[in-house]
């Protein structure tokens, strides 16, 4: 078997265990379980964790899937592995605790609604991921405390209300030029985006 699933039951039961780390609600998930690489996380695995406070994603998860942490309102930090390069649909939906939040340079897809009612996010950095072409509506919507954004050169489009309720977003940092920046197609309800001080990089 070359690699295994952690799922939403046998988090508590690994923890117990001593299989996972777990140190006042701070959980790190280890590479191998058994002898076998960790190599992928189910959907809504930590689903209402509402007393998990930070995450530490192991070095081969590739994917986060469909509301994998969905209602986890107590988790203030998340650590995303190297490897990753899908962050699912509602992934990080009402994570209303979360801070801030950094994504890998691999990352290629950023599904809706991914960091939807994230209130307490201030900084989101997806400035490295120069193979993220689109980031899909409601990504960051009701994200009120999100003051500052960093995008990649890579990005051609911004689907509708991607950052709808943004109402903090004050800069935005992207990566490439300001010819790059005008030819993004940017959907309706992305004012606070477009109404944001941008700095170039490129």
């Amino acid at each position: 078997q070359v690699g295994q699933s952690l799922h939403r039951g046998n988090v508590k039961e690994l923890a117990e265990m001593g299989e996972i780390t777990a140190d006042s609600f701070d959980i790190i998930i280890p590479d191998v379980l058994d002898g076998i690489l960790i190599t992928a996380i189910k959907e809504k695995t930590f689903l209402n964790a509402d007393t998990v406070t930070s995450v530490v994603i192991p070095d081969k998860v590739t994917a986060l899937p469909d509301s994998c942490f969905y209602n986890a309102t107590a988790m203030q930090t998340v650590t995303l592995p190297a490897s990753l390069s899908v962050i699912a649909q509602r992934a990080f939906i009402n994570c209303t605790s979360l801070q801030s939040v950094t994504v890998p340079a691999g990352v290629r897809e950023i599904g809706l609604r991914a960091f939807n009612n994230c209130y307490a996010l201030t900084t989101a950095d997806l400035g490295a991921c120069d193979g993220l072409t689109t980031l899909e509506s409601y990504t960051f919507s009701e994200c009120y405390a999100l003051t500052e954004i960093a995008l990649p050169a890579s990005l051609t489009a911004i689907e509708e209300n991607a950052f709808v309720n943004c109402e903090s977003l004050k800069t935005v940092r992207f990566g490439g030029t300001e010819a790059q920046w005008n030819a993004i197609a940017v959907s309706e309800g992305n004012e606070a985006l477009l109404n944001a001080n941008v700095v170039f990089g490129g």
